[in-house]
């Protein structure tokens, strides 16, 4: 008994050394077989960013398959979509979706002398400055009026873009909500959007992001199929995220490698079925007006972008317009991007990750951005409060950009809201309309 015993332990204290021994020269072997492989040192950290980052935005590689579905878009008559409305979620936090649609608070706000009702609109930034920023843009306020609480309301949605900000007003002013200032941020969807998602797939330019997606009467069982292997695999990064979050793991090279690859597969597969995905709808039979809208014709990409440009332009008039309607400031915004030339020295590592050499966004930053900013020139001079900051973060040596779409880090949010509210301050006090408390003489 004590003889089997012994070689028992013996076994086991064998076994157990073989197993560290293993994992002893998996742990030294991975970083030297990553170098062979790649050219490149392995750094764990930025593996570890890479695999914790890529769950949280759609991946630039999509096209349709998550937008409205995956996310949890439903159609709406007025502005394209909006955001799922669940009963039993508890209101109160910012990414709380009211029984409207969007984030946060019910838009159908009254004004009072004890209240100051501000208005977010645009696509994801917008969204994004509301989510993440609520506290610094309520305390700047709150420094110009002292007396009041503020109310922050959200109209901003991740693929909005003009004319749906100006929808999203005025539905929510035809409804009865009241303003004392309204913000926009937008820009990149209005020219990085159309032609790579509707204009390939042959809808009207100006129609909501994806339409093609959207508009379809029914799914096909394909696209079901392959909608709910994306939602499979987004959760899959998801937990691959939360894995490298372990403190045990994290420190090992091997195990942060292998997470790294297994989510590089993933985003292979991604990449794949938005492929199938897009091919599905843009087939012939799924080509009817529902889906296409008017017709839209241009002779050149310059014309294109001349008139997306235009749209975006007019669609800012006639929010203006709006707020002295209606008795409200407006403040219209650019936001930055890196795809525009010039507006940042981008770092190895948004180079890396944050940039896409050779997507349709490169040349929609290149052409779009400088008719913006022109056109931005023509709206301060007609009498709309605009603002460019497109070169928000030229001089900025350090990370901004979180994704390859057009999203950025806390610090980047951070300098976005900090910019916006420079902006409104220097404007409401400039026109005595801020109700700053003035200390006696």
């Amino acid at each position: 008994m004590r003889k089997a015993t012994r070689g028992f332990l013996a076994n086991s204290t064998l076994l157990l050394v073989a197993i560290a021994v293993s994992l002893g020269i998996l742990e030294c072997g991975s970083p030297l077989l990553h170098r062979a492989i790649t050219g490149r040192c392995f750094d764990r950290e930025e593996a570890l960013g890479a695999v914790g980052a890529a769950w949280q935005f759609p991946p630039a590689e999509t096209t349709v398959a998550d937008i409205g579905m995956t996310y949890e878009h439903v159609l709406h008559p007025y502005v394209g979509f909006v955001g799922y409305h669940s009963p039993t979620q508890l209101q109160g936090g910012p990414h709380y979706v009211n029984s409207y649609g969007f984030n946060g608070l019910d838009p159908v706000q009254k004004r009072s002398a004890g209240t100051l009702i501000v208005g977010i609109f645009g696509g994801s930034v917008a969204n994004i400055m509301y989510e993440v920023s609520q506290n610094h843009i309520i305390d700047r306020f709150r420094e110009l009026y002292p007396a009041r609480q503020v109310k922050l309301v959200c109209g901003a949605m991740a693929g909005y873009k003009q004319p749906q900000q100006l929808m999203a007003l005025t539905y929510f002013l035809a409804l009865g909500s009241e303003f004392d200032v309204v913000v926009s941020i937008d820009g990149f969807n209005e020219v990085g959007l159309p032609y790579q998602e509707n204009v390939l797939a042959g809808v009207n330019p100006y129609f909501p992001r994806s339409w093609n997606a959207y508009a379809r009467k029914a799914l096909d069982k394909r696209t079901v199929y392959k909608v709910s292997e994306i939602s499979r695999i987004q959760d899959h990064r998801m937990n691959l995220a939360r894995l490298s979050n372990s403190p045990v793991l994290r420190r090992s090279s091997f195990a942060v490698m292998a997470l790294q690859r297994f989510d590089e597969r993933a985003s292979g597969r991604l990449k794949r079925l938005n492929a199938d995905i897009q091919a599905i709808l843009t087939e012939e039979r799924s080509r009817d007006f529902q889906v296409t809208g008017p017709e839209f014709n241009f002779t050149s990409l310059d014309q294109l972008f001349d008139q997306l440009v235009e749209i975006w332009s007019s669609s800012s008039r006639q929010m203006a317009r709006l707020a002295r309607a209606n008795g409200f400031r407006y403040y219209h915004f650019l936001q930055p991007n890196q795809y525009d030339q010039g507006s940042k020295v981008l770092t190895e590592n948004e180079l890396t990750r944050a940039y896409l050499p050779h997507h349709p966004w490169r040349m929609a930053g290149a052409r779009g951005y400088p008719r913006l900013r022109a056109a931005g020139i023509a709206l301060s001079e007609s009498g709309v409060a605009f603002a460019d900051l497109s070169m928000l973060f030229r001089d900025v040596p350090g990370d901004i950009y979180a994704d390859n779409c057009c999203h950025y880090n806390d610090v980047g949010n951070r300098m976005l809201a900090v910019a916006v509210m420079d902006v409104i301050t220097a404007d409401l006090k400039t026109r005595g309309l801020a109700e700053v408390q003035r200390e006696s003489p």
